[in-house]
């Protein structure tokens, strides 16, 4: 952050653009509150020859954010691609964010699904009754499930499945859940392509409701290190399993009714039914870092010099990342009291778990 030394204190998650004065500040400089956080590239604020320390919002506030989403009514929005999936008992990866609202009705929603509505030959992935995390094939050894509650409400979580070598396991925001015999999935060839947002035919549609992001098929299964290093940053060929990414939605286009695969397949998805655009998506960037554990802190660095860390993170979190997004932001008017505005990128932090979690930015 070129010209600014004092640490903030910010809050668990998301992007930190909306800032006020430290208390002891108010009322002794004609600032009284700041618009910041469209990236970390911004001057020295002096007021009674002090430096303002910037407290960050418990709010978030999207619009900072160049990334874009796609919104489910729950009724009938869905994306219909024209991918057959990871068949027969291979290896395999679903990942994906999701912002689930308290008012979603209380029922199953599919994130994803395809295959065929027969024992373990579908692939049913999807936030269940309870808020829980479940993917169902049908039959023995074809279905598990998070506990209750493992995906919260009215944030982006980020969540994956991954089935290796027969046995399944489940991760929110990089925490594994719970993992399960899954011996009996093999999905058939020449049945219902993937879908996002509903199931596949035989039982209740369970249309999702809510906002998706970056969703990504892999065929291989992917490390709980692996899936940590890449949540809150876009896949890259760079990837050392890039052979195996077979589909990739980021779900960035904005307007229209296709879904680009990015993953250079030409999987292709088209939006169903009004499925709405939004101006604002999943805490995900272009470079990315994080660590799990106790005395977390995570710190990043751009190739021209700027850089971030996040560190003495309160409230029991369990993990932290912090990233930065190449790119205009949705956002670029210069902030009352700042002289200029480097919109090239725009930085954020996710805190995972946690309660009130707050942390310090240098």
């Amino acid at each position: 952050m070129r010209g600014f030394e004092p640490p903030i204190s910010g809050p668990p998650d998301q992007h930190f653009n909306r800032t006020k004065l430290h208390p002891e500040l108010v009322g002794k400089c004609s600032i009284d509150s700041l618009i910041l956080m469209y990236n970390l590239t911004f001057e020295k604020i002096i007021c009674m020859k002090k430096y303002i320390l910037l407290v960050i919002s418990l709010s978030m506030f999207f619009t900072s954010n160049a990334q874009k989403s796609l919104y489910f009514d729950g009724s009938n929005d869905n994306i219909q691609t024209n991918y057959s999936g990871v068949l027969g008992r291979t290896n395999r990866t679903f990942e994906a964010w999701v912002y689930v609202p308290s008012t979603a009705p209380n029922r199953n929603l599919v994130i994803l699904d395809y295959g065929r509505n027969a024992v373990g030959s579908r692939n049913t992935f999807m936030v269940n009754t309870s808020r829980g995390l479940s993917f169902t094939s049908g039959g023995t050894n074809a279905n598990m499930g998070t506990n209750a509650n493992a995906v919260p409400l009215n944030k982006w979580t980020y969540v994956a499945f991954v089935l290796n070598n027969g046995a399944g396991y489940m991760y929110v925001d990089g925490v594994l859940q719970t993992t399960s015999n899954l011996s009996t999935v093999n999905t058939p060839s020449g049945w219902i392509n993937l879908r996002l947002g509903y199931r596949v035919p035989g039982g209740s549609n369970l249309y999702f409701n809510g906002e998706m992001d970056e969703v990504r098929i892999w065929s291989t299964a992917l490390t709980q290190q692996e899936i940590r290093d890449g949540m809150c940053k876009g896949v890259r060929s760079t990837h050392s399993k890039y052979s195996n990414l077979e589909a990739y939605w980021k779900l960035d286009e904005g307007t229209g009714t296709a879904a680009v695969d990015s993953s250079g397949n030409n999987r292709k998805g088209t939006i169903n039914n009004g499925a709405i655009w939004k101006t604002y998506g999943a805490p995900v960037g272009t470079a990315s870092a994080q660590q799990y554990g106790s005395s977390i802190r995570a710190s990043l660095k751009h190739p021209d010099g700027d850089s971030l860390l996040a560190s003495s993170v309160t409230g029991g979190a369990g993990g932290v990342h912090v990233y930065y997004r190449e790119g205009t932001p949705n956002k670029t008017a210069i902030p009352s009291g700042f002289s200029a505005l480097d919109t090239s990128r725009h930085w954020g932090v996710y805190v995972v778990g946690g309660s009130n979690s707050r942390y310090n930015l240098s």
